[in-house]
Parts: structure tokens; C-alpha cells; sequence
């Protein structure tokens, strides 16, 4: 009977944990591939740290088709520094996991989203989504929302970017 009890807590614990990780709520991206002139939805989510005087933003892409984990951006506010560096890595973790690495720099915080255009950007015109794009998520300008990154190599000749608008809303 002892035996029963603890296998039934066990079980009951398990399918909480597993509904608390995978009934976390995703919000929904865009893939955009210039070459293609297409975008194609993902779904992702976000999660707010804090380390020190550093605040993190970790987003979690999950591929469109078989919905496993396949991208992280990571936006740091490096608070005292009044830089912002996104990070674009592979979920693999290998050793070219790292995509990509945008930074850019702010004088005094705003609500307004800021960043930088890119090369594509003023070669492909308005269709195409800002190299960097950011947002802080407050008026206590600590955590920042990625809002367009890109998201491919910079040696490839085929660009990709992360679009995240749903949080526009």
C-alpha cells in the first residue's frame, strides 16, 4: 500500500512539473529570409533576470515544424555601461553555436524602441527588419524587448531576422 502511495505522489508530481514547463504561454514570432522575401512564424518565450546591476532577457525559439527548442537570444542591459548586447546562439551548444552579437548604445533611456537599420536594411529597403531593434520594458529601463535581430552568420550571403511584433501590443 506504501509502495502505491509514493508511486501516485510521484506520478502527480511529475505531470504538475510537466505541465507547469510545457503550459508556459508562448507568444508568436516571425522568421524573416530575404532571399525568399518571406516570413514564417515560430513560437517563443521570454524570460526576465537580474544579476547585479545587469538585466537579462532570455528568449526561447522553438522550431515552427517540430516545436524543439532551437534558437536562444539573449539581451543583456548592461545598466551602468548604457549598452545593450544581443546574442543569437544555436540551441545545439556546439562549438558554432554563436550566431551573431549586436550591440548598441543608449544616452538616456526612453520608452521609445531604438536600435540601428543595418546594411540589408538600406539595401533591401522597408520590407526587410532592422539589424537591432529594442525596447525597454519599463519606465524603470532595466529589461529590454528584442523587437527585430538578425539572425544569420555575418559571412552569409542569405540573411535572416527574428521579429518579434506581438509585443508591440
Amino acid at each position: 500500500m506504501k509502495k502505491c502511495s509514493v508511486i501516485l505522489l510521484v506520478t502527480l508530481i511529475s505531470i504538475f512539473s510537466l505541465n507547469c514547463i510545457y503550459g508556459q504561454k508562448k507568444g508568436i514570432g516571425q522568421t524573416y529570409d530575404v532571399e525568399r522575401d518571406r516570413f514564417y512564424s515560430f513560437r517563443y518565450t521570454r524570460e526576465y533576470k537580474e544579476n547585479g546591476d545587469n538585466y537579462i532577457t532570455i528568449y526561447t525559439i522553438y522550431h515552427p515544424i517540430t516545436n524543439r527548442h532551437s534558437h536562444t537570444i539573449t539581451a543583456t542591459n548592461y545598466k551602468s555601461e548604457k549598452l545593450i548586447v544581443v546574442s543569437v546562439d544555436d540551441a545545439k551548444g556546439n562549438i558554432f553555436s554563436h550566431i551573431r552579437e549586436e550591440k548598441t548604445t543608449y544616452e538616456i533611456p526612453s520608452e521609445e524602441i531604438f536600435g540601428f537599420r543595418g546594411v540589408c536594411g538600406e539595401l533591401a529597403g522597408d520590407r526587410c527588419p532592422n539589424q537591432l531593434s529594442v525596447g525597454f520594458v519599463s519606465d524603470r529601463y532595466e529589461n529590454v524587448n528584442v523587437f527585430e535581430v538578425a539572425s544569420s552568420r555575418p559571412e552569409s550571403s542569405n540573411f535572416h531576422f527574428f521579429v518579434f511584433y506581438d509585443q508591440l501590443k
